[in-house]
């Protein structure tokens, strides 16, 4: 799979003007109908919605407009906002807001005017985001933050969709760099950005704890990215913490997480944290202090790169149980192993470590194992091929976490089994419903309830865990 940055993006784009011979305004109307296709696809019957789309003044806000001409062709009356004064619109985009004849246009060069428009608009169900797309390299401000704060909180229950990119992300970032549409889902054109292939870990992992029975959640994470966290749920809490120069967390945290974690009865540990020397050393020092069940993962593993033996070791006596969830390569770096040896002795690499190191083991990849301190492994049937995108790995921390958290009694390696199959029946059920091709990690989780419900409807004791198609097996099984 190609990823291409907002700069190979718009070389190739003209590219294809110069050397094919195509328009500019041909390949901005194909953006536009690529989206109407799949919103009439994703959301049908789309003459059951009342569509918004909310345009910004360059190209995106005019494949935006591209979007509004094609639906009033399907007989739809979709509103569009233009947030911009019309005589500042250049090139295509302007070309494409003439095209648009006699539907209606609420300009909203401003945030008086933007209100005022917002405020005959909140029947809409459907809103389409076109407002920025992947030259912003700066977080939003102003005016522009106002209007995706109020798309965020202003129509409950409408479904989003944007044009290339949520507005308020950046193309070429791994990191979230302020407050951007929360979309249900994004249409891309050519190829994904980098963008889209690193979601926000950490907003991804409390929402599955809080799926799977999680009472409370919270989310500590640097203060400059709280704001983006918050943004993505509002049912769970959060709470900023001191930050390095660099935006990670620093060691000064370890002084509000001492306050933290009082009353709380799990910790996850790692999604999205960075490997910044400092919030390693904060991670590695955090995990080791408090006497919590933890789930480790992602950047709370590579903290322990090299020096897997000083995680949690057995001589500390805790009383908790410690479940750790790398793929290949975080294995890899925890064990000194090369990635391929990894591979190639699976169950042992798991088995071997679980038993030395004390913790439970979840190897993820095709056929995920959970290996238990007593030597147990645990094959996983669910999932497919559609999962190995970026975000699942996130889902599947919280969903473990939560699921200690509601059954703290239950052994913590049949916990983690019940976490790994459910997040894989989720991703099964995805499957279905979209393709492998078109999966993303947000996907799983509107289908966990799905997958919790089919557990119980098959099989009414399978909420206490008795789940089925797992194979186990001691080191003298086959």
């Amino acid at each position: 799979m190609k990823i291409l940055t907002a700069a190979e993006t718009q070389r190739l784009d003209r590219l294809t003007s110069e050397k094919l011979g195509i328009p500019s305004l041909t390949l901005m109307e194909s953006a536009g109908r690529a989206v109407v296709d799949f919103v009439a696809e994703r959301f049908a019957p789309l003459e059951s919605h009342l569509v918004l789309v909310v345009a910004g003044r360059g190209n995106n806000g005019g494949d935006g407009l591209v979007v509004a001409r094609l639906l009033a062709e399907r007989g739809l009356r979709p509103r569009v906002v233009l947030l911009a004064d019309p005589k500042g619109l250049k090139g295509d985009a302007a070309a494409n807001l003439a095209r648009l004849g006699g539907l209606e246009v609420d300009i909203a060069p401003d945030l008086a005017a933007w209100q005022r428009a917002r405020a005959s608009l909140s029947d809409a169900t459907l809103l389409v985001d076109a407002i920025l797309g992947t030259g912003l390299s700066q977080p939003l401000q102003g005016f522009l933050l106002e209007v995706v704060r109020d798309l965020n909180s202003a129509f409950p229950g409408a479904r989003v969709v944007a044009v290339d990119l949520p507005s308020g992300i950046s193309a070429d970032n791994c990191e979230l760099i302020g407050e951007s549409v929360r979309a249900d889902a994004t249409v891309t054109f050519t190829a994904p950005k980098v963008a889209h292939i690193f979601p926000p870990a950490a907003a991804l992992a409390a929402n599955a704890a809080l799926l799977d029975g999680a009472g409370l959640v919270t989310v500590a994470t640097p203060k400059s990215a709280m704001p983006i966290v918050a943004a993505h749920a509002m049912e769970y809490m959060t709470e900023p913490l001191p930050e390095t120069e660099a935006g990670t967390i620093s060691l000064g945290a370890l002084d509000r997480l001492d306050e933290l974690v009082k009353g709380k009865t799990v910790l996850a540990v790692g999604p999205g944290l960075g490997q910044a020397p400092e919030t390693a050393e904060c991670i590695r020092t955090a995990v080791n202090k408090y006497d919590l069940p933890l789930v480790l993962d992602a950047d709370g593993l590579n903290a322990f790169a090299g020096c897997a033996e000083s995680l949690r070791p057995k001589s500390l006596a805790f009383n908790s149980p410690t479940v750790l969830t790398p793929h290949p390569g975080e294995m890899a770096r925890l064990t000194g192993k090369s990635t391929a040896k990894i591979l190639a002795a699976r169950i042992e690499t798991t088995r071997e470590f679980a038993e030395r190191q004390g913790h439970v083991l979840v190897l993820k990849g095709f056929r995920t194992l959970v290996a238990s301190p007593d030597g147990q492994v645990y094959v996983n049937p669910t999932g497919n091929p559609g999962m190995a995108t970026g975000g699942t790995g996130d889902v599947l921390t919280g969903l473990i976490a939560g699921l200690l958290a509601e059954f703290p009694f239950r052994p913590a390696a049949l916990t983690a089994v019940a976490g790994v199959y459910l997040h894989g029946l989720a991703g099964d059920i995805a499957a279905r419903e979209l393709g492998e091709a078109s999966m993303m990690a947000g996907d799983l989780l509107d289908r966990l309830p799905r997958a919790f419900l089919s557990l119980v409807e098959d099989d009414p004791s399978s909420h206490n865990f008795g789940i089925r198609g797992f194979v186990g097996g001691g080191r003298n099984a086959p």
